[in-house]
Order: structure tokens, then sequence, then C-alpha cells
């Protein structure tokens, strides 16, 4: 569905604390992993647009959503637009967070910098993701750059595992990272996009029920302005 009404589901407090939407700017990514629900890669250059994506986050706002988590593709292939949704969200009252694979933080003083660029700016929180495809490109030193750096200049930071059923890789980084007192956050890959080839291999356990109402998952708005409202995430593979 186009993003255009202002009417946004908001997401329910029973999984998440404050509303929030997932905005991918675009799913350009400097990588191109084997379990990526939405096919990101190097050769996908279509962007969502700077001021495109400046109303969306107006109309979230005024829909009762209270932050935006920057998501892609790879957010900071796009570093100056980034800056600019990141400022123009905190103007309308709205935290905003960032989900990155770390790949540009090879150099701690340099991580440290851009980090405390982006919390001036007003970013809240950002979320590392790493699992047994992303470090096949990107270090583990980098995602510990980013979580010093973050501890040095007060951002909150998490880092997010993606696993399959059996996943030996996984179980070592959550020991790893929750020895270091990192927050850990684990997901269960989903076989849609690339990673419908490892269906096979994936957790599929049937749908919680719970006591009341509940979303498993917040809004997630496409680079071409179509919103995956809660829950629907296979809408996008069809």
């Amino acid at each position: 569905m186009p993003f255009e009404d202002t009417h946004m589901p908001q997401v329910c407090e029973a999984t998440v604390h404050t509303p929030a939407l997932h905005l991918a700017y675009s799913f350009a990514c400097n990588l191109s992993c084997g379990h990526c629900i939405f096919r990101c890669g190097p050769k996908d250059r279509r962007t969502m647009g700077l001021h495109r994506a400046e109303g969306f986050i107006e109309q979230a706002g005024k829909a009762g959503i209270r932050k935006i988590v920057f998501t892609g593709g790879e957010p900071l292939l796009h570093p100056r637009e980034l800056q600019s949704l990141i400022r123009h969200t905190a103007r309308q009252g709205m935290k905003s967070a960032l989900i990155t694979n770390a790949a540009w933080a090879s150099s701690g003083k340099e991580t440290k910098t851009y980090l405390a660029n982006l919390k001036e700016l007003g970013l809240d929180s950002i979320t590392l993701s790493t699992d047994r495809y992303h470090l096949l490109e990107v270090p583990l030193e980098n995602l510990q750059n980013a979580l010093d750096a973050s501890r040095d200049i007060g951002l909150r930071a998490a880092v997010k595992i993606a696993r399959l059923r059996h996943d030996p890789v996984a179980e070592g980084l959550c020991r790893s990272l929750r020895s270091r007192s990192t927050k850990v956050l684990v997901q269960e890959i989903s076989p849609l996009g690339r990673a419908t080839a490892l269906r096979s291999a994936v957790n599929l356990k049937p749908a919680m029920s719970f006591a009341g109402p509940g979303c498993l998952t917040p809004p997630v708005l496409l680079p071409d302005g179509d919103l995956l409202t809660c829950c629907n995430l296979p809408a996008q593979d069809m």
C-alpha cells in the first residue's frame, strides 16, 4: 500500500515500548548477504529521495509515531541524506535510531567522531547487525569499534544477531558479546527474499498467542513508498 495516508497503523506497545516506524531509505548495501529478505546489494541504486522521506517522517509524527528507525540496505551509504533525516526527525519531536552493518567502522577514532556527530544531530541509539553472513565481509572488530565509541559518547547501542535453527556461529557471537556486557538481540532468519533457499535451515514456529493485542514487527516503509504494516512482512516477497 502506498504510504500517503496520514492514518498510519500504530505499533502495539505489547512488544514495542515506543510506537516506531522502520524507514528503509534505500536497499543499496555494500553486502549481498545470503539471508537478506529484501535482496539488498551494491547494484540497487534506488532511493526514497530526501524530500519524499522528510514528508513521510512528518506524516509519521502526525500519526502518533514517536521513533524513526533508519534501516535498509545500509543507511550509511547515504551519509548526507541520513544526517539530514536524523536532524529532520529531531525537529518533529521524535527519536531516531540506526541499524547498520558497521562495515564503515574500521577505525576507532573515526568511528567515534562520526557517531558523535550523528548523536549531536539527534540520533538516540544504534543497532549493529552481525551473523555468519555479515562476518564474511565485516570483521567483529568493526562492531567492537562502534560499541566502544557508543559507550564513550553516551549513545545507546545493541547488537542484533540473525541465526539459523542450528547455528554455532550465532551462539558463539552471543556468548562473546554478552560476556562484554553488550545488549544482544537474537532474531530468527525469515525464509524470504534470498533466504528463501534457507527454508529447511531456519527455525519456523507457529505464531505465538498473546494475552492481548500484539505486533510481531513494526511497520516498515520501503524505498518506493510502500508500507508493510505490522506482521505482514511476507507481502514484500509476493
